[in-house]
């Protein structure tokens, strides 16, 4: 994984994030050997990434793991095939308190890309999910640049209002 930067420097990815990208990269091509450590579905994964330890959400198991474990805050997901974060890649927020999410963005997504048939997202639907989690600062900037009202969500109170 190569280091972006510009000529002010504002887009270097710093190291100990790097070393969290290439732990993700090595979870993820483990993912066929994944399952949820509660129930052991292979579907709808995260790992958190300080014990290796992955849930599902689809039963609930990794919002029962967050809450029980509030210091538990860094996580790779297997649906999005990424570390959750802020979608800036040079930011280092991780911590999944701290994230927000567009309210409008995603209902919209889910409402375009959602497959009622199977109750699955499609892909196209999972990959721009993923330009909509922001941390504070990059929300602000995410905020200003869309055309109609916007509602500034913590990532974590979004998947229990779905729930």
């Amino acid at each position: 994984m190569q280091v972006s930067s510009s000529s002010n420097g504002s887009n270097v990815i710093p190291k100990d994030l790097l070393e969290l990208y290439k732990r993700c990269y090595q979870i993820g091509k483990n993912s066929v050997a994944a399952k949820c450590n509660a129930c052991h579905r292979v579907s709808t994964l995260a790992t958190r990434l300080d014990c290796k330890i992955s849930f599902c959400d689809s039963a609930r198991h990794l919002l029962e793991h967050i809450r029980s474990h509030p210091s538990h805050r860094k996580y790779y997901s297997f649906k999005l095939n990424r570390l959750v974060k802020c979608c800036k890649s040079s930011c280092k927020l991780t911590d999944i308190k701290d994230l927000l999410a567009c309210h409008f963005c995603f209902d919209k997504a889910f409402d375009k890309f959602y497959d009622m048939y199977n109750a699955t997202l499609k892909a196209a639907g999972i990959s721009i999910i993923t330009g909509f989690v922001c941390c504070e600062d990059h929300f602000a900037w995410y905020g200003s640049h869309l055309s109609q009202r916007f509602f500034m969500l913590h990532i974590i109170f979004y998947c229990e209002l779905n729930y």
